[in-house]
C-alpha cells in the first residue's frame, strides 16, 4: 500500500543496481553528463566511483594517502558543469582539490583560516570563484564567497538563532541547493529557506508549514551529550530537516519527527506552497537529477539506488 501511494504521488520508481563488488553505505550521489559519481568516504576509503546511467562501473579516482591527489578526509564531491571539473574538500588537511571530469588530479588549494566545513563539503562555482556552505564561519554565517584563489570576499546568511553556534554538530546542519542560477539555503531546525542570487544578494525568505513540526528548544538541545546523540536520544525531542533536494522545480524535504520511524517526505513549490500530501519512508534522499529524486535503502544488502520522478503539476 505504501509503495502504491509512493507511485501515485511521485511516479513509477526504477531501482538501479550498481555493477560493483564493493559494499558500503551510500551517503550521496552526484549526477553528471549521463553518469553519476558515488563517493566511498571514510578513513580507509576516500575514493569516488563513476557509474553509467545503466549502473555499469566506469572508473574510480581518489584514495587515502599523502600524494597530491590523495585525501585524509574527503567530503562530498561537487561538479562544475561549465568547467567540467570536480571540486572536493579534504576536511582534515583544510584543502580543496580539483580533478578533471575523468578524475585526473589538477591542483590543491589551501582553505583560508577560520573556514570550516560540515560533513557535506558543499560549494557552488561562480564566474569569479566559489560560494561555500560552511560550518558557521565566525560562528554566525553559513555562506562564504571567495575568489578563484580562495580569498574571502563576502559572507551571508546569519544563522536563524544566536544559540546555534553553541550546539553540537550532530544537532544542526545547513543545506545549500542551486536551481536556475539561484541559491537556496536551509537550516535543519527551521522550517524555511532563504533564496540568494550568486552574488549573495538576498532575494527573499520563504516560511513553510510542516504538519506536526516540533520546534527544538535550543537551550535543551545544548545540554544533550555526545553519547546521547550517538544513541539517537535527541530523536524524541524535536523535528528536523534531514534531507533536501530541488527536483522538477519543487522542494523535496525529508523530515524526521519525534516518535516516528524513518522520514516523512514533503513537496513544496519554491514559493512555499505545499503541493501534495506527505508520505513516510525509511529510504534516504541522497541526490537528484533534473526531474528525479534519488533514494537509497539503508537496509539493502547490495549496492543500489532508486530513481523516482517527481511529477510536475499540470
Amino acid at each position: 500500500m505504501i509503495l502504491l501511494y509512493w507511485i501515485l504521488l511521485m511516479g513509477p520508481q526504477a531501482e538501479l543496481k550498481l555493477e560493483t563488488n564493493d559494499f558500503y553505505p551510500i551517503y550521496g550521489v552526484v549526477p553528471y553528463n549521463n553518469s553519476f559519481l558515488v563517493p566511498h568516504l571514510g578513513i580507509r576509503a576516500n575514493h569516488f566511483h563513476s557509474f553509467s546511467k545503466e549502473g555499469k562501473w566506469q572508473n574510480v579516482f581518489g584514495q587515502t594517502g599523502q600524494g597530491p591527489g590523495d585525501f585524509d578526509g574527503a567530503l562530498m564531491p561537487n561538479f562544475d558543469e561549465i568547467g567540467q571539473q570536480w571540486y572536493i574538500i579534504d576536511l582534515f588537511r583544510s584543502q580543496m582539490k580539483t580533478f578533471d571530469i575523468n578524475g585526473k588530479y589538477i591542483k590543491t588549494q589551501n582553505i583560508p583560516p577560520g573556514l570550516h566545513f560540515a560533513e557535506e563539503g558543499v560549494l557552488s562555482k561562480t564566474k569569479h570563484g566559489f560560494i561555500f556552505l560552511t560550518d558557521l564561519y565566525k560562528e554566525e554565517f553559513l555562506l562564504v564567497e571567495t575568489d578563484e584563489n580562495l580569498n574571502i570576499k563576502k559572507v551571508a546568511h546569519r544563522v536563524f538563532d544566536p544559540r546555534v553556534p553553541a550546539l553540537d554538530s550532530q544537532a544542526y546542519r545547513g543545506f545549500l541547493l542551486e536551481y536556475e542560477g539561484r541559491l537556496f539555503v536551509l537550516e535543519s531546525l527551521s522550517p524555511s529557506w532563504t533564496i540568494y542570487d550568486k552574488s549573495l544578494n538576498k532575494i527573499k525568505e520563504v516560511r513553510i508549514k510542516i504538519p506536526y513540526w516540533e520546534q527544538a528548544d535550543l537551550d535543551e538541545v545544548k545540554q544533550i551529550s555526545y553519547e546521547d546523540f550517538k544513541l539517537e536520544h535527541h530523536f524524541d525531542l524535536y523535528s528536523e530537516i534531514r534531507y533536501a533536494q530541488i527536483v522538477a522545480g519543487k522542494m523535496l524535504l525529508g523530515v524526521r519527527r519525534p516518535e516516528k520511524t524513518g522520514y516523512t517526505y514533503y513537496t513544496f513549490e519554491l514559493s512555499g506552497t505545499s503541493t501534495s500530501d506527505p508520505f513516510d519512508s525509511t529510504r534516504q534522499l541522497i541526490g537528484a537529477t533534473e526531474d528525479k529524486a534519488i533514494f537509497t535503502d539503508p537496509d539493502s544488502d547490495y549496492m543500489s539506488v532508486f530513481f523516482i520522478p517527481v511529477l510536475k503539476k499540470e
